[in-house]
């Protein structure tokens, strides 16, 4: 039995305020998880094995069905297409073509230092006849994939295909939960299993407001709503923009370096207490960087 993929510290609260997550809920959170594919897979077949709800298992049967068919799509080469592999982070300067998936790989992993991605591409004098029938055999699917330094697949996905969209009308993703957020704006936080601390952008008013239940028919909120803004502060001392789930949280009320400590305390006042955004601060701040740096230049 896999264990739900959310924060020790969120199980906690959710277990003091009497809350418990539907199969439903429960699936949507393994898929949208940061677990590997392979364990995704496996808590879905688990889900599906034991719910009641007809609807849902049906659901994680499409569901899964379409992430096999998009896998094979990817790997399906008839010498209309090539593959772009990029290490880790590096963009367009890190970017090395290959005409096989195999090979492609096998350079991400030796090249890489943690994660890879590899994109489908046709050429562009075979373009078939750029069709999106599911029944035309030359119809155009590209793709991309990423994988960990060992080779293993973490995420896969193709366009160009309409039976998958056709046939898969209700993803996972679209599943909107209302949570609970025990953090208010300013406050210090972490991602459970990351050594970096984190400052929380989004107030409880602003919380509640997408969580409300009305609001979020009309706005047709799906589960990436219950994902929040924080400022990590990075192991190279600066602050960086990120987007985890409010599931994956957990408060930090210690840290072990002093002088930054300091800094995630006096960055907390600022989002509690001045009144406004720290990332709106950030941004000014590094413009001004940038101006001084130009005038000393010139």
């Amino acid at each position: 039995m896999h264990k739900l993929p959310i924060s020790d510290y969120m199980r906690d609260y959710y277990k003091e305020q009497g809350i418990t997550f539907t199969d439903s809920e429960q699936a949507a959170i393994f898929w949208c998880s940061e677990l590997q594919r392979k364990e995704k897979f496996e808590a879905l077949r688990e889900i599906a094995d034991r719910t009641a709800d007809h609807a849902l298992r049906e659901q994680i049967g499409k569901q899964l069905e379409a992430e096999l068919e998009k896998e094979r799509l990817f790997r399906e080469n008839d010498g209309t297409y090539f593959f772009i592999c990029v290490p880790d982070d590096e963009g367009e300067w890190g970017r090395d073509y290959f005409v096989g998936l195999k090979a492609a790989v096998a350079y991400g992993m030796e090249n890489c230092w943690e994660s890879f991605e590899i994109c489908k591409e046709t050429f562009l004098d075979k373009p078939g006849d750029g069709g999106e029938d599911a029944d035309c055999k030359n119809a155009v699917v590209g793709g991309s994939a990423s994988y960990k330094k060992d080779g293993t697949l973490l995420d896969c996905g193709v366009w160009g295909n309409r039976k998958i969209r056709v046939e898969l009308e209700k993803d996972l993703e679209d599943t909107f939960i209302t949570l609970k957020n025990p953090f208010e704006m300013g406050d210090i936080v972490r991602v459970v299993g990351d050594d970096r601390p984190a400052i929380m952008l989004v107030s409880q008013k602003d919380w509640d407001r997408i969580q409300d239940q009305e609001f979020s028919k009309r706005g047709g909120c799906c589960y990436w709503d219950s994902f929040t803004r924080v400022e990590i502060l990075d192991k190279d001392g600066a602050l960086y923009h990120s987007h985890p789930s409010i599931l994956t949280l957990e408060r930090v009320t210690q840290w072990k370096d002093k002088l930054e400590w300091e800094v995630l305390q006096m960055a907390s006042w600022l989002a509690r207490d001045g009144g406004f955004y720290l990332d709106d601060f950030l941004y000014c701040y590094n413009q001004n960087l940038e101006r001084r740096k130009k005038q000393g230049d010139e």
